[in-house]
C-alpha cells in the first residue's frame, strides 16, 4: 500500500498478520520510493530485544502502547511540519 500510495508518514504495528511491522519496516528501507518516509512503529513490546529489532529496522521511531496521545502528535508534528 505505501508503495502505491506515497504517504507522507507511515504509522504502523510491529504485531501484524502476514509480516511484523519489523519486517515491513525493512522492506520498506530497501525500496527507493519509501527509503526516507517516516516511520512509526508502535507496540506494546518494550523488552530489550524486541526495541533493538525495532530500531534496527530503520524505524523513525518506536513507540509503545498504550500510546501517549500528547506524545504521538509530537512525533507526528516533528515529521509532518
Amino acid at each position: 500500500m505505501a508503495l502505491s500510495k506515497n504517504p507522507d508518514l507511515i504509522l504502523m504495528d510491529v504485531e501484524m498478520p502476514r509480516m511484523s511491522g519489523v519486517e515491513a519496516c525493512r522492506t520498506l528501507r530497501q525500496n527507493a520510493a519509501t527509503k526516507h518516509t517516516p516511520i512509526i512503529l508502535l507496540t506494546m513490546r518494550s523488552e530489550e530485544g524486541a526495541v533493538k529489532a525495532g530500531i534496527d529496522s530503520g524505524c523513525s521511531e518506536y513507540m509503545f502502547k498504550p500510546v501517549n496521545e500528547e506524545k504521538l502528535i509530537a512525533v507526528l508534528k516533528k515529521y509532518l511540519k
